[in-house]
């Protein structure tokens, strides 16, 4: 679903909207950066000779990166404008984001409540990170607070 919005509210989610990202293109560079950052140097993530011997055939990105693309391309959608608070995220990963991968997000609204102060709401989602295969990298359930427009 498409909704022609440039700064969403609380108030412009409905239960059963889908919003589906465009896609990027993860790089060797996008996860070296990302373990060096984080500190993160588990062997599947920096060596590639050890890597090659393991099911995936070659080094993966790490879970806080795929998490992190999937904010960076909700972003792009402008729905995370007028969140004031992350109040709960689940991650499954049932594959693995590889150098390469081509990923877009898609995120179901699955419910929305006002808050008692009225100047803001809880909404629920299901987002799913894919790759160029349509294999699902990561699946959560996130509960975030937004702003309400009146609040504005």
């Amino acid at each position: 679903m498409s909704k022609n919005v440039e700064e969403w509210f609380f108030e412009d989610f409905t239960i059963g909207d889908q919003l589906i990202t465009k896609g990027r293109t993860v790089t060797e560079t996008d996860i070296s950066l990302s373990v060096a950052i984080s500190g993160h140097s588990q062997p599947i993530f920096i060596d590639e000779e050890f890597a090659k011997t393991t099911s995936f055939g070659t080094r993966i990105a790490p879970g806080e990166l795929t998490i992190g693309l999937l904010a960076g391309l909700l972003t792009r959608l402008g729905i995370l404008e007028n969140q004031v608070g992350l109040i709960e995220i689940t991650c499954k990963f049932p594959n693995a984001v590889k150098a390469n991968d081509t990923v877009h997000a898609e995120t179901d609204i699955i419910d929305v409540s006002l808050c008692s102060k009225k100047d803001r709401g809880i909404v629920s989602f299901n987002d799913r990170l894919l790759n160029q295969r349509q294999e699902v990298v990561l699946d959560t359930r996130r509960v975030a607070m937004f702003l309400c427009r009146s609040s504005n």
